[in-house]
């Protein structure tokens, strides 16, 4: 029979586990260190056990670590929608930065070639699309700013240039018929619900600090 002491340690692993996934998942600027109070954690819970218990409870902790903090950016685990091609029509537009192209939607193309608004420099900055063009999503960049998370899609063409647009422009764009893709309809994010639920636990421990600078 189960003692109300194990059961507290058990969940108490529990809870220090989760938090160390979402600790390997996150892409904000604090990483994985919000995450080491809930190792230690986890290591004095377990502590008085048998050390098979220890190496069982340890593995079962530690292996989803590495398939979950392996190359974020290209992850389908995290990003299920990467390594789909997608269409945007010929209402939308392009600026150059560097190697770079940003992807402008149709809703935003008048600031770049309005001369009221910005002059002549933006309209030889800015070119729009002649026909649609079909891009493949290989990667999903983060953003880290106030303590936010902004999902900046990568998008490569056959050519290799490579392209860039917030997440959501992109999926505004797929809800407005302006952007193909199947593998995007219908979605809120671009990450896996149940990896952005694990990632959000990491602001709980942040929230000492949000309260400081705020």
């Amino acid at each position: 029979m189960m003692t109300s002491s194990v059961a507290l340690r058990i969940t108490g692993l529990i809870v220090c586990a989760l938090f160390i996934w979402g600790g390997s998942i996150n892409r904000g600027w604090s990483g994985f260190f919000w995450a080491i109070p809930f190792v230690v954690g986890a290591v004095i819970l377990v502590w008085p056990w048998p050390v098979m218990y220890k190496i069982a409870v340890i593995l079962t902790v530690a292996i989803p670590c590495g398939p979950l903090a392996w190359d974020k950016s290209h992850n389908t685990w995290l990003y299920p929608p990467l390594n789909n091609r997608v269409t945007f029509d010929s209402t939308w537009g392009t600026t150059q930065h560097g190697d770079a192209y940003s992807l402008i939607s149709p809703d935003m193309t008048h600031i770049y070639t309005d001369e009221n608004i910005h002059g002549v420099i933006n309209k030889h900055r800015f070119s729009a699309l002649v026909s649609p063009l079909t891009l493949m999503l290989v990667s999903v960049n983060v953003s880290n700013a106030d303590f936010g998370e902004n999902r900046i899609a990568v998008l490569v063409d056959e050519t290799g240039n490579q392209y860039e647009v917030f997440e959501d422009t992109l999926l505004r764009g797929v809800e407005q018929g302006t952007v193909q893709s199947k593998a995007l309809e219908g979605i809120k994010s671009l990450q896996s619900s149940w990896s952005k639920y694990l990632d959000m636990l990491m602001f709980w421990p942040m929230l000492p600090v949000i309260f400081m600078k705020g």
